[in-house]
């Protein structure tokens, strides 16, 4: 009779035994919150054209060396251009977070920038940008679909004169460049901008032939201003944290 006692206190426990075997422990995963990708972050690369338009100025005279702060020149001279540009950019955005970015471009555009200088004088010819680069660091304000941008570096200016008596040169200028932007995107990754710039090409002197054997001097720079539209293509890097 004592023997029983022990197995009958058993038997509430074997009765419950497979009850908590079959309940495993339940894990509860906290929510994650997940902030999508910027639009704007990452790379991108496009297209664009544009019109510019300018002024160069400067002084020449016979010889090996000329200075126009000094005075020590033949004449002096002033004139418009006018033209257009076509060419590519590539860059790559850095979102700091859903509202701002940071990047950095580079471009480089083929020109059609001239003007004719003093027609019908002796320094008289035609004036021409056809290579224009720029490398800018940029930042910017943006929506989902939108952007605002201010930007600025450097610009590189190939620059040639075809003169009437001869004097015909090439210039390779290092200058500044700055611009303001807006950007929108039309379809996933891919956006239309429009774009302003301001380039400056410092006075450099240059040598030429007047007349096939007089050795002539020249020293002038310039402004230009350029207005751009164009395609972009974007390559998304990753997610905002």
């Amino acid at each position: 009779m004592h023997r029983l006692i022990p197995a009958i206190a058993l038997v509430p426990l074997l009765l419950t035994a497979p009850a908590l075997a079959a309940d495993p422990p339940i894990i509860i995963d906290e929510p994650v919150d997940e902030v999508d990708a910027s639009p704007w972050d990452g790379f991108y690369t496009g297209i664009h054209l544009g019109a510019a338009r300018g002024v160069r100025a400067g002084c020449w005279d016979f010889g090996l060396t000329v200075d126009c702060a000094g005075g020590d020149f033949i004449d002096d001279f002033i004139y418009d251009q006018q033209g257009w540009l076509l060419g590519t950019q590539a860059g790559f955005n850095f979102a700091l977070n859903e509202s701002f970015v940071v990047g950095l471009e580079v471009s480089g555009s083929w020109a059609n920038i001239a003007g004719e200088l003093n027609p019908g004088d002796i320094d008289a010819g035609i004036g021409t940008y056809d290579f224009l680069a720029t490398g800018t660091a940029r930042a910017g304000w943006t929506t989902d679909i939108f952007m605002l941008y201010a930007e600025g570096g450097i610009a590189l200016a190939n620059f040639n004169f075809q003169g009437n008596s001869g004097c015909s040169f090439d210039q390779t200028h290092t200058g500044g460049v700055v611009g303001l932007g807006a950007e929108v995107m039309v379809v996933e990754n891919v956006s239309l901008f429009a774009e302003w710039n301001r380039v400056w090409i410092p006075t450099s002197q240059v040598g030429c032939t007047s007349f096939g054997f007089i050795p002539t001097s020249v020293e002038n720079g310039g402004v230009l201003d350029l207005i751009k539209v164009g395609l972009n293509a974007h390559f998304l890097t990753g997610e905002l944290v």
